[in-house]
């Protein structure tokens, strides 16, 4: 695909040693045979998901590589815990 973007809660963390790595480490290569490659380009090391005193990387953002991510960060969860119990990835892409 071209200009393509998937970004959201895939119940899977990144971070190395992660319970849920291996999940993650498929959705990423599935992608990738896609075409679509993370924005984070192994930044994600802030937690996107809480539950009580839990947190967990969950979201992410995945996109074509005819799309260049200028930048890629990741709310404030001390701002966003009074809208959700995720917060949110900000991607800003060179269209």
């Amino acid at each position: 695909p071209k200009n393509a973007i998937f970004i959201g809660d895939f119940n899977t963390g990144s971070v190395q040693g992660a319970g849920s790595a291996h999940w993650y480490n498929e959705l990423n290569y599935e992608f990738a045979k896609k075409g679509l490659l993370n924005c984070a380009d192994r930044q994600e090391w802030v937690s996107t998901f809480f539950r009580g005193s839990n947190s967990w990387l969950d979201d992410h953002c995945f996109a074509t590589d005819d799309l260049k991510v200028i930048s890629f960060g990741i709310g404030n969860r001390d701002y966003w815990k009074q809208y959700s119990d995720h917060c949110p990835i900000i991607v800003d892409f060179d269209l």
